[in-house]
């Protein structure tokens, strides 16, 4: 952090602290040991606040007999940080130690908004120093999923078109890689974006799709190359609740059961799947599994072509 942001910030703490309007004189005097410069460089840090944040920097001018005086005050936290954040050490403690699990599954998109959170409350410990805070971080230690340690994140451009899109209404021209190559879809109307088992995916309706059963869309956001938007979206879309549960869930629930190896009966044990899971042993180092998942249309697809494994 830069000296100018930590005056910048030393400044927004103390006149959130004070009940009365303060002269540069005043503000000088008290933070100048901690943070040394000219008062004239005071002055010009708070008409640059003042520039920065007209909503929530006051300025008054007093006229006297030999001199003007100008009084500085915080009259609204509008637009800023709240209070909290800009002296309350343990508010900073619980965000610090949350960043880290917050950059190992949020989108990076997301990480770039809170950014300034982070350096503000890394700013109060710097400050008002917390001795606990190494003490939280050896209580808990994220770890992410072995198989996928580093979440997908999409490209910025990517993303911020996407969100444009669904802010304006915008229908959306996508491409993006699979298996079988590059596929293009055109005049998506976007309704949502899911975050997934640390995935960013985009739902999107399909309206002139056919067959029918493809009109709407999960598209993970890291794998489309190119997007677009073409234009205002002039049809009614579906409900996004309609249409994340007809990608995601039907709403019922289908029972499953099937054979399993020790090895995959183990990590179930630990991490149960569905709802009232159970493993009974066979014998031969092999367990019956039976458990209830939640109905979609991709479990019944999987079914449909798989249905001789998960039979009982």
């Amino acid at each position: 952090m830069s000296q100018q942001l930590k005056r910048h910030w030393a400044i927004l703490r103390y006149l959130s602290s004070q009940r009365r309007p303060l002269t540069t004189g005043d503000i000088y005097r008290h933070l100048n040991d901690e943070f040394p410069a000219s008062q004239r460089t005071y002055e010009r840090d708070l008409v640059l606040l003042e520039d920065t944040f007209p909503q929530a920097i006051k300025r008054e001018e007093s006229q006297g007999i030999n001199r003007r005086t100008i009084y500085w005050s915080l009259h609204s936290r509008r637009g800023l940080i709240p209070d909290v954040l800009l002296d309350d050490a343990d508010i900073a403690m619980a965000l610090v130690v949350l960043e880290e699990q917050a950059n190992s599954r949020l989108p990076r998109s997301v990480m770039q908004r809170l950014n300034s959170w982070w350096e503000q409350a890394h700013g109060t410990l710097d400050n008002v120093p917390d001795r606990r805070l190494a003490h939280y971080r050896q209580l808990i230690r994220y770890l992410p999923d072995s198989l996928r340690p580093e979440p997908p994140t999409a490209p910025e451009s990517i993303q911020l078109t996407v969100e444009q899109a669904l802010l304006d209404g915008q229908r959306l021209t996508l491409t993006r890689d699979t298996l079988d190559g590059e596929v293009t879809h055109e005049d998506l109307i976007p309704l949502r974006l899911l975050l997934l088992e640390e995935v960013m995916y985009l739902l999107a309706e399909a309206p002139d799709a056919s067959p029918p059963d493809e009109r709407f869309l999960q598209i993970p956001l890291h794998r489309v190359t190119q997007a677009a938007c073409t234009g205002l979206n002039t049809r009614t879309p579906t409900s996004p609740d309609e249409a994340q549960q007809r990608v995601l869930g039907t709403g019922g629930q289908q029972p499953i059961e099937m054979v399993v190896s020790r090895e995959v009966a183990e990590m179930l044990f630990e991490r149960p799947m569905g709802r009232n899971q159970t493993l009974t042993p066979l014998g031969h180092h092999r367990y019956r599994l039976k458990t209830t998942l939640d109905d979609s249309h991709q479990l019944q697809h999987l079914l449909a072509q798989n249905g001789h494994f998960f039979a009982g």
